[in-house]
């Protein structure tokens, strides 16, 4: 066994232990700081080069959460969030014969929300937690049925691999569902021209299956998308499917191709916008059968209730059209979710690493700072989370995956690793400074520990989820020219990002605010200089 793998297996071993004991973000170096042989210290004027780019059009399907509505960032401009999924059959082959008629057709896709209090009636006060913009906004919602098929896979030099969708092929659903019947065409506005995200408890009847009954209990469910559909649409398409079209979902998926929702006409400025998980959603027929039983020779039927179920899972694609976005400004970072912005960094000349290595620094903490640029990001909604990854291998760094924090609310876990939204009061204000702290130590320990390792470039983004740490496409990849004149491509960036309807403007390294330019710190000891060596 070599020296050298010895070596990484040791420095692994030990990052690992002290992440897992050091759970408070701000405590430095507490192993080591009591010897006397060490002293403790603090540089923060390493080099680094940072840019951003615009990612252009990005990878949408199959997202576990989307935006939908639309939005007036006060900086980065207008976004209209739409969606097309596959509907699948909760179960296949069902029993239709004998159909009397369809009641109704109910669809809900849950929000996400919290309960606030439970009233003595039973009745619940929620709120909902995911909402942006003006909540007031009405929308004019259109949900059609949808005929373009969204592929699992497609060929690729005769090898079969997962298909791609991207943001903006809204033009390529436009022109399939040309004349294609929508399918919330209730008397009720809020179910279409009036549209809003409501945060009332929603109650429903649930009736005996005995027709001649009228026996029910109330269903209760957490806000949501609620509404009535098309029972005619819905009574022809499904109920009186041709045969074999409802026998297993691959037939069924080809035949019914989902739904496609479609907002416009924000009734206010800002517009409003919803992070929702559809695949959480179903459309429920309700309908009457007529059953026949046979006994003693005596055949007997009856009218039952009934209940087909749609989930609104398979495959899905969000789709993101942008309007007003800014240029890049200078000597500025921007990170942006959808088809936003991403930024690279490079940190540490080979000088400086290699006078780490000859001085046997500890490194206690090493952190990446970012300041908000508070005159650009004056009145925009900052994201709560930027996430640093290792850009060469598309990949999280070392920090991130040895952190094993978590929180009750899980946009905040992985604190140790950081990148979290803070702030800071001016001294004799009452304002304060927003700030990103991402921490680096363990791959600045590796860089020194293990001379002979390449180090990465970092690329930073927003996160909307810091536990989705997998990679999405770009339709066209980032060219870098490299100082020798190379060039770096890159076609990955974090899905987290992907899935985050906002952006931020950082201070870059040449900011002409000179203590808010980006900086690694790195919190460092060494041994002291003794007599006689």
């Amino acid at each position: 066994m070599s020296s050298k793998f010895l070596k990484t297996v040791l420095f692994f071993a030990t990052a690992l232990t002290l992440v897992s004991c050091d759970k408070d973000y701000n405590e430095i170096g507490t192993d080591i700081i009591g010897d006397d042989h060490y002293d403790f210290l603090k540089k923060d004027d390493y080099s680094i080069s940072a840019a951003s780019y615009a990612t252009g059009p990005v990878q949408t399907n199959g997202l576990s959460l989307v935006p939908f509505g639309i939005y007036e960032d006060d900086h980065f401009g207008r976004t209209t969030a739409n969606f097309v999924t596959q509907v699948e059959l909760a179960a296949v082959n069902p029993t239709l014969d004998d159909l009397i008629d369809i009641d109704s057709v109910r669809l809900y896709v849950p929000y996400f929300s919290k309960l606030e209090e439970t009233e003595s009636d039973g009745d619940k006060i929620y709120s909902l937690d995911s909402i942006f913009g003006n909540r007031n906004t009405t929308l004019d919602l259109k949900i059609y049925e949808n005929k373009y098929f969204l592929r699992s896979q497609e060929v690729v030099g005769n090898e079969p691999e997962d298909q791609i969708y991207y943001n903006d092929m809204s033009p390529v659903i436009e022109s399939a569902n040309a004349g294609s019947a929508q399918v919330n065409n209730s008397t009720d506005p809020t179910d279409n021209t009036a549209f809003f995200f409501k945060n009332t408890e929603i109650k429903q009847n649930k009736y005996n299956t005995n027709v001649t009954e009228e026996d029910h209990t109330v269903i209760r469910q957490t806000p949501g998308m609620y509404m009535t559909l098309d029972k005619a649409f819905f009574k022809t398409k499904i109920l009186e499917a041709p045969e074999g079209m409802l026998t297993n979902n691959n037939v069924f998926k080809n035949y019914f191709r989902g739904l496609y929702f479609k907002v416009s006409n924000p009734s206010t400025a800002k517009g409003v916008l919803n992070m929702m998980n559809f695949s959480k959603g179903v459309v429920t027929l309700y309908y009457r059968r007529n059953i026949t039983t046979t006994a003693n020779g005596t055949s007997t039927t009856v009218a039952r209730r009934f209940e087909l179920k749609l989930n609104l899972t398979g495959n899905s694609v969000s789709l993101l059209n942008y309007e007003n976005t800014p240029a890049l400004p200078s000597n500025r970072l921007v990170v942006k979710g959808g088809q936003g912005f991403l930024s690279t960094i490079d940190i540490l000349t080979a000088e400086e690493r290699a006078q780490m290595v000859h001085d046997s620094l500890k490194v206690n903490e090493a952190s990446l700072v970012f300041h908000v640029d508070e005159a650009a990001m004056q009145g925009a909604t900052k994201p709560r989370r930027i996430y640093l990854y290792d850009m060469t291998h598309g990949q999280s760094t070392v920090d991130y995956n040895f952190d094993g924090s978590t929180n009750g609310d899980t946009k905040y876990s992985k604190s140790v690793f950081g990148g979290i939204l803070d702030s800071a009061k001016i001294a004799g204000t009452n304002q304060y400074k927003f700030f990103y702290k991402v921490r680096l130590t363990n791959y600045i320990r590796g860089l020194i520990n293990e001379p002979d390792s390449t180090d990465v470039r970092l690329g930073l983004s927003v996160s909307e989820n810091i536990l989705e740490n997998s990679m999405a496409r770009l339709k066209n990849p980032i060219s870098i020219v490299e100082p020798d004149n190379s060039t770096s491509t890159y076609n990955k960036l974090p899905r987290a990002s992907v899935m985050h309807p906002f952006g931020v403007v950082l201070h870059g390294v040449n900011s002409e605010v000179v203590e808010e330019r980006l900086k690694l710190v790195i919190y460092y000891t060494k041994p002291d200089e003794v007599d006689g060596n």
